[in-house]
């Protein structure tokens, strides 16, 4: 198993299963309960409406994205405690380790962003560990399940 995040609201590893590699993330926010409650209220669940997306956008045939096998969550009528996710795990090369990223994958990068927005999606925390290069695709990882403006 290895460790990615290891926080106090926030626990993301490497399992190693018969049937392949997946991200287990443990999520149990501690910040803004309040506000968060409401929201919820509101809005519904974050991670909920981002798993149907991620469905969506890949059966719309993007698969730049990483896939979202799994979403527990512990929760007070729509108000979640605890997220309990199985991600998908993308082999390859993260931009964070490349000491020059080439205009080619810049091109790349561009081309996948602009894509994930014509399908109705944006990526709320786009750094360079965020992207993988996988062969020759780009590949993106931690989401937002949030609409392009």
């Amino acid at each position: 198993m290895k460790v990615f995040r290891n926080i106090e609201d926030t626990k993301v590893v490497l399992i190693n299963t018969d049937y392949g590699k997946y991200i287990l993330k443990v999520f149990s926010p501690k910040v803004k309960n309040t506000e968060r409650f409401f929201k919820s209220l509101v809005k519904g669940d974050y991670y909920e409406k981002l798993f149907h997306q991620t469905d969506r956008v890949r059966r719309e045939g993007f698969a730049a994205l990483n896939d979202f096998y799994l979403l527990a969550e512990i929760k007070t009528l729509r108000y979640v405690k605890t997220y309990v996710m199985i991600i998908e795990y993308i082999e390859g090369i993260e931009l964070v380790d490349m000491p020059e990223i080439s205009d080619e994958v810049r091109g790349k990068i561009k081309q996948s962003i602009y894509s994930l927005h014509q399908h109705g999606m944006v990526s709320g925390d786009p750094h360079k560990g965020n992207f993988i290069l996988q062969g020759n695709e780009i590949r993106i990882i931690d989401l937002s399940g949030k609409r392009p403006s």
